[in-house]
């Protein structure tokens, strides 16, 4: 199984452009990218050279690697970064728009078990609301996924299960509207506000619905 995981140094690929950064998301691809790159530059290319290549091109095939660029292009574009962006280096941008790449380098090559810490700091409110969008669309292709932060009302909206942990332990574990219900400190700014009115909301939309649900047009 093929794990990803959010890199939190954000200067780590400054040198590098940014399509090349989030293909490095699959490391063996990148690889051989570029050992393929320096085959072909080479100016006496031999017989072994060719046979090198012929095999690097057959698991680079094998690896949907033809459409590397293009996927990484669309996972950029999803979370925000624009097309003209894709080949600056990564120093040239901002620190939210680094996250996002960072991002994006994670989700490149279709993990089996993702973890993500903090993977809405930076981000802006489309940025979280398409990261969301990934993430149930990951989630239902049976990718495991793993998220530790502090976005209450990001974990309450995309997380099947919530857990708190305080001095090394789980002391709270459920799923998000009980986990939430049963938290009186640490809990969203939904469930604090709807307490002692109505049960079990941890979300904004859960407070609509239950509103709806009972006529309350306030």
């Amino acid at each position: 199984e093929r794990l990803s995981f959010l890199q939190q140094d954000h200067f780590k690929y400054d040198e590098f452009p940014v399509l090349d950064t989030v293909i490095m998301g699959n490391a063996r691809l990148y690889e051989i990218m570029k050992e393929k790159e320096e085959i072909y530059a080479k100016e006496d290319f031999t017989d072994e050279d060719g046979i090198k290549a012929s095999e690097l091109e057959a698991e680079f095939a094998t690896m949907n690697g033809w459409e590397a660029e293009s996927d990484a292009a669309n996972l950029l574009n999803g979370l925000g970064i624009e097309t003209e962006l894709h080949y600056k280096l990564m120093k040239d941008l901002t620190g939210s728009e680094k996250v996002k790449v960072l991002l994006a380098q994670a989700l490149f090559g279709n993990p089996d078990i993702l973890l993500l810490d903090e993977p809405t700091k930076g981000l802006d409110a489309y940025a979280k609301q398409q990261l969301h969008t990934v993430l149930c669309n990951l989630k239902a292709q049976g990718v495991t996924i793993v998220i530790v932060t502090h976005d209450l009302a990001f974990a309450a909206s995309c997380a099947d299960r919530c857990a708190l942990f305080f001095r090394g332990e789980v002391v709270s574990c459920g799923v998000p509207r009980q986990f939430f219900s049963a938290n009186s400190f640490y809990t969203t700014a939904a469930n604090r506000m709807t307490r002692g009115i109505y049960d079990l909301v941890a979300t904004f939309e859960d407070m609509v619905a239950i509103c709806r649900a009972n006529g309350d047009s306030t």
